[in-house]
């Protein structure tokens, strides 16, 4: 029944994009307690007004608008000269955007993950350092640069090019998520940190008679990706996957990580549905069965598989492992956020006010409920992050080497089809790494 459940599921969740936190029953649309506060103002004294233009990349039915939604109603409440309407484009939002824009449609401000939205949407949006540097009723007399996530204030400088040209919420970041009860069975004590340590936990695991590592069709590519990016650096991958002419293919690098990947393949580490796993049965066997360790995916895991995961499930996550030779360690890792923008021909009172909702939504209690109730990291300095994420609390202030959300090897939308049906062959034993190399020369 169990198995017959994972199928069932994993047909409904396919219908939802990856990282997009699933679904959830509504909440009481009160605001949380602590968060009221009397009406703001703008920066010359005068009161927040305007109608805000909203278009989100989320669903209607995820958990993640069902919290922007009673914070806007709140933020309304305190500021009846502000009106919030929200248009739920979900993901489909990348598409819609420019068109929409173009077509002089009315959108003040929209959200996607934050480096889509200032590589593919710079013409269009507004540069936010003076916001940040203004203070707000929630942030406690400091400046929001000075009260939020400082990794996130440097994330949005770096996506800007030294402005900040969106508000990061939602953090997250790409690690191995386990189950620490398989670790324990398989009498892994410690969480590997280098290669060599976590071929060794592999070992360990399928002798104790599970299944080390699980992936599917849109999360395969990432281990390649981010064992690349560990021996070459992240921006090398990033040249390499936007060489018209296919020579880096050539740099013996690339052939190491893929001989890296088929070892793990040759010594049956990867689940033996590997080849044909569509995205979410694997997460989905991964919490409903518990026969398998690892899985390389968000911090939103959690969140994605919360309504068929027990309750207490043993979530642990750990950094991918330093590699042979590479040249960077522990601190390098693939995070990232989503992003809201503020349309640059926006009315400035609107924009204003646009920018104010987010930092009620991204500061004290709402951002305690948005973390609480969506199972993702808090943006507040001063609110704790979810149980489930506890080890990743330990990693990501530790980051200071960026690499892309989900490492470069995804950063080229027309060569990613082919590198992914290339890892999908290699980490199910239909590849060797050499053949690997020639089709992606191809």
């Amino acid at each position: 029944m169990k198995r017959i459940l994972a199928l069932f599921l994993a047909a409904v969740l396919a219908l939802s994009l990856a990282a997009c936190g699933g679904g959830g029953a509504p909440s009481p649309t009160a605001p949380p307690d602590g968060q009221q506060q009397p009406a703001q103002q703008t920066g010359d004294g005068a009161q927040l007004s305007g109608t805000v233009e909203y278009w989100s990349s989320w669903s209607e039915t995820e958990p993640q608008a069902d919290v922007i939604a009673r914070a806007a109603e709140a933020f309304m409440e305190q500021n009846p000269e502000v009106k919030i309407n929200i248009t739920w484009n979900g993901r489909d939002l990348r598409k819609l955007i420019i068109p929409a824009l173009e077509a002089g449609t009315q959108i003040d401000c929209f959200d996607h993950n934050a480096d889509t939205v200032t590589a593919l949407w710079s013409d269009y949006i507004l540069d936010l350092t003076d916001f940040y540097q203004q203070a707000y009723p929630t942030t406690g007399g400091k400046t929001y640069e000075e009260y939020t996530m400082p990794a996130f204030v440097a994330l949005a400088e770096k996506l800007g090019g030294g402005g900040k040209y969106v508000l990061p919420y939602a953090p997250q970041a790409l690690l191995w998520n386990y189950n620490k009860d398989i670790f324990a069975a398989a009498g892994v004590s410690a969480v590997p940190a280098t290669w060599e340590e976590f071929l060794a936990a592999c070992e360990k695991i399928k002798a104790a008679g599970y299944t080390p590592i699980t992936t599917d069709d849109l999360y395969a590519v990432n281990v390649y990706g981010y064992y690349l990016a560990k021996l070459k650096g992240d921006d090398w991958v990033f040249e390499l996957v936007n060489d018209a002419t296919k020579a880096m293919w050539d740099d013996p690098a690339c052939l190491e990580a893929a001989k890296a990947i088929q070892e793990l393949a040759d010594k049956g580490y990867y689940a033996a549905n590997v080849a044909s796993n569509k995205f979410p049965s694997a997460q989905q066997e991964m919490v409903i069965e518990e026969k398998t360790a690892m899985y390389l995916n968000g911090t939103w895991l959690p969140n994605e598989v919360k309504d068929t995961a027990r309750e207490d499930f043993p979530w642990g996550q750990f950094a991918f492992p330093t590699v042979p030779g590479g040249v960077d360690g522990p601190e390098a890792g693939a995070y990232g956020c989503t992003g809201l923008a503020i349309n640059k021909n926006a009315d400035p009172k609107v924009a204003e006010a646009a920018f104010s909702f987010f930092v009620f939504l991204t500061s004290g209690e709402w951002d305690k409920t948005y973390a609480e109730e969506t199972r993702s990291i808090p943006m507040d300095q001063a609110n704790a992050w979810p149980a489930a994420l506890a080890d990743a609390e330990k990693i990501i202030p530790a980051y200071t080497t960026r690499y892309y959300s989900q490492t470069a090897i995804r950063m080229n939308n027309d060569v990613l089809p082919v590198i992914q049906s290339g890892v999908i062959n290699l980490i199910s034993g239909n590849m060797t790494a050499e053949q690997f190399i020639a089709e992606m020369k191809k």
